[in-house]
């Protein structure tokens, strides 16, 4: 349990690492990943901070089942690629996940989303080829650019680490109604999102 500090914990200059099982509450930064190469945040529950996970000039980052709460910015990269967000439950703040222009070829998927008052996910660079960032999957309703929340990533299940070759494009369709699950996706998206609360819920226990 790590609360009331400037940063809770911080990876600087770092290749590799990983954290799991942690509460942050009321730090300023939860935890601050600068200039680091391959860190792994897994599974942590992060409260009431500004930032929950600040990813700078840091790349191939994993932030992963991650129950974040009352935090001004769930997720923020700045300068960062090849950045995996997913299977993250992110609610009550104000920002969900940011993305600044200099973010490029990062993946943002499986995320639950909800009751963020500016907006869930936004994209400073805009979303598209150029950049490489790739979304999908994602349960969220305002975003900017503001069908972000709305995209998916074709051809499934081929792109799904925010890379591209320099002569590959990104194929994406807009869905303008919620896709129809099968019984066996529902099932599975539903227990996914209970084990993810459940393990949120089992840190501020422990703590």
């Amino acid at each position: 349990m790590v609360t009331g500090f400037g940063t809770g914990i911080a990876y600087t200059g770092a290749s590799g690492g990983a954290m799991r099982d942690v509460y942050l509450g009321t730090n300023d930064i939860g935890v601050l990943l600068d200039s680091t190469t391959g860190t792994h945040i897994t599974h942590n529950y992060i409260a009431d901070s500004s930032i929950g996970v600040f990813n700078r000039a840091s790349d191939n980052t994993v932030v992963e089942e991650v129950q974040m709460s009352s935090n001004d910015e769930g997720v923020r990269l700045e300068k960062s690629t090849g950045v995996d967000i997913d299977f993250n439950i992110i609610m009550d703040g104000l920002i969900a996940i940011y993305l600044d222009p200099e973010s490029i070829d990062n993946a943002i998927l499986y995320n639950v989303m909800f009751r963020n008052e500016a907006n869930d996910i936004n994209l400073a660079n805009g979303e598209g080829t150029d950049t490489g960032n790739l979304l999908g999957y994602n349960e969220c309703t305002q975003g900017i650019p503001a069908h972000v929340c709305l995209g998916r990533v074709l051809p499934s299940g081929e792109r799904l680490t925010g890379s591209k070759g320099a002569d590959e494009s990104v194929e994406r369709a807009t869905q303008t109604q919620p896709e129809d699950l099968s019984p066996e996706e529902a099932q599975a998206a539903k227990a996914l999102r209970e084990r993810i609360i459940a393990g949120g819920s089992q840190n501020q226990t422990s703590t």
